[in-house]
């Protein structure tokens, strides 16, 4: 999908790689603090304090202590 998207863009010669990271944190608390120090951060500022609360005590559910998720990022490049 990425790869067709440049080549319809004009690049030739596209390659493209995928890195999988993991993130652990500490727990629920931490990962609203980390989200809130990238593009989360435009996400969680539309939420009131109740909000906050209720989406915390969500994610509690499926984290309950340590935070552990796998993050893709999709490295590309190609000539043009």
């Amino acid at each position: 999908m990425l790869a067709g998207a440049l080549s319809d863009a004009g690049l030739a010669e596209v390659a493209v790689s995928t890195v999988a990271l993991d993130l652990r944190l500490p727990d629920v608390d931490a990962l609203l603090q980390w989200a809130g120090t990238h593009g989360g951060r435009a996400w969680l500022a539309q939420l009131d304090a109740e909000g906050r609360a209720r989406l915390a005590r969500r994610l509690r559910v499926q984290w309950p202590g340590e935070v552990v998720m796998t993050w893709h990022a999709h490295l590309a490049a190609g000539t043009r």
